[in-house]
C-alpha cells in the first residue's frame, strides 16, 4: 500500500448482499359496477423477490368510523417489477351509498414494530389511499 493510506477500514458491500423486496399498492380503487368490491395491485418495486402470501387489508369507512374491513393475499411470487391485482368483497351500510373512504395497506405492520412479516427496504410505502368512494352498482 501506499504510504499514508490505510484501507484497513474500507468496506466493501458486495453486490447483492442488501437487496429487499419494496411491496407497493398502486390502482387502488372500486371494481366498477360493484357496489363495495375494491381493488388494488401490489407491486415489488424492490431487488429481491417476495413469496405468498403477502397480506393486503382493506378498510371501508364513513365519517371517520371503520364500517368494514377485508383481507386477501397475494398467491403468487412476485420477482422485481412484477405485480398482481388483488380483489375483496366489502360492504357498506344498508341504504348509504356514497360518503365512504377506503384504504388498504400490503403487509401491514399489525404489531407495531416498523415493518411487517416481510422486511422490506422502505416500510413506509405500503399504504393506499385514503380515496373517496361511493356505491356504484348494485347494493
Amino acid at each position: 500500500t501506499a504510504t499514508g493510506v490505510n484501507s484497513y477500514r474500507t468496506n466493501v458491500e458486495a453486490q447483492g448482499v442488501f437487496d429487499a423486496p419494496d411491496l407497493e399498492l398502486v390502482d387502488l380503487r372500486i371494481v366498477p359496477g360493484s357496489c363495495f368490491d375494491a381493488s388494488a395491485r401490489v407491486v415489488n418495486r424492490g431487488a429481491r423477490g417476495v413469496r405468498p402470501p403477502v397480506r393486503v387489508v382493506f378498510v371501508l369507512s364513513r365519517a371517520g368510523a371503520e364500517v368494514d374491513r377485508a383481507e386477501v393475499t397475494t398467491t403468487r411470487t412476485l420477482l422485481p417489477g412484477e405485480s398482481e391485482r388483488v380483489e375483496v368483497a366489502l360492504t357498506g351500510l344498508v341504504g348509504i351509498v356514497d360518503g365512504y373512504t377506503l384504504l388498504a395497506t400490503v403487509d401491514p405492520d399489525d404489531a407495531s414494530t416498523g415493518f411487517g412479516e416481510v422486511r422490506e427496504c422502505d416500510e413506509a410505502d405500503g399504504t393506499a389511499g385514503p380515496i373517496d368512494v361511493a356505491c356504484t352498482g348494485p347494493e
